[in-house]
């Protein structure tokens, strides 16, 4: 990479976001002339458009609320982001943006070593239906699970999301979940995969009645104190995950769109645990 170039995180709030430091650990390791921020931005379609196209940055990654803000407005778009209407990554390359959801692929990566139970055996609930949401969605759907509850604070975005991934992966059996409580009265299969992927200081719906021995529930969020959920987990026999396997596998993926190369998550992982050391001293 020759001049100077400038990548960043755009979303709101993103001042807790560690990317800054994993993604410029990768360019400095990797000798590569460039610098990741964090930026504040709740910018509306037209506006982010118009920002990205004046190539200030060579290439982003969008966060709440921003990853559906561009649908139809990119150049192109890879196959998840299209199935999924959802982009967490753009790269400004000849003068075009391009858009990818590195979410599907990260989530995946994240999962895959402690979900052993086949996708076509798998009942799975999504909490939320953002752009988080949308990318496990796909993710579920593309590898052929048996069926996917989606569950959200309103409802109309729920049943929207089921109904456009119905025609798209016809093998699985979408439902939209009314409420908490039609959850907690049926309890889904003795083995169900739990997302939680909304987002926000807490969870809105994680509730332990959802718990069962055998489950996985998986939190998106890097950034939530857990320490009550892993209690819960212990006590109920639950595998509980959190977001933090999803935030290094989608940053690597979003690294090698930036510039072509794979990073060492090695190097991502020590950075991560150095910035826990220094929480745990200001605690």
């Amino acid at each position: 990479m020759g001049s100077p170039s400038a990548f960043a995180l755009l979303g709101c709030p993103v001042h807790h976001s560690p990317s800054p430091d994993l993604h410029n650990a990768w360019m400095r390791h990797y000798g590569l002339s460039a610098q990741y921020t964090a930026v504040e931005c709740t910018a509306d379609a037209e506006s982010l458009e118009a920002l990205l196209r004046r190539g200030t940055y060579a290439g982003v990654n969008l966060t709440t609320p921003l990853k559906e803000t561009l649908i139809g407005r990119l150049d192109t778009l890879d196959e998840g982001a299209r199935a999924s209407r959802a982009v967490n990554t753009v790269v400004h390359r000849q003068g075009k943006l391009h858009g990818y959801n590195t979410d599907i692929g990260g989530f995946l990566d994240a999962l895959t070593p402690s979900w052993h139970t086949p996708w076509c055996e798998t009942d799975a609930l999504i909490l939320g239906a953002g752009g988080a949401a949308r990318a496990v969605a796909v993710a579920a759907g593309a590898q052929g699970a048996r069926s996917v509850q989606v569950l959200n604070r309103t409802a109309n975005r729920a049943r929207a999301l089921v109904a456009e991934m119905r025609p798209t992966f016809p093998a699985t059996r979408w439902v939209h979940a009314p409420h908490l409580e039609a959850l907690t009265a049926h309890p889904m299969n003795s083995t169900p995969l739990v997302i939680d992927a909304t987002s926000g200081a807490h969870s809105p719906w994680a509730h332990p009645s959802l718990l069962r021995p055998g489950h996985l529930w998986m939190d998106l969020s890097y950034w939530r104190d857990l320490s009550n959920w892993t209690e819960l987990s212990q006590t109920h026999g639950v595998t509980l995950i959190d977001g933090t396997s999803m935030l290094l596998h989608q940053a690597a993926r979003a690294f090698h769109h930036f510039t072509g190369v794979s990073p060492d998550l090695t190097i991502a992982r020590r950075v991560l645990d150095e910035l826990q050391s220094i929480q745990d001293s200001l605690d």
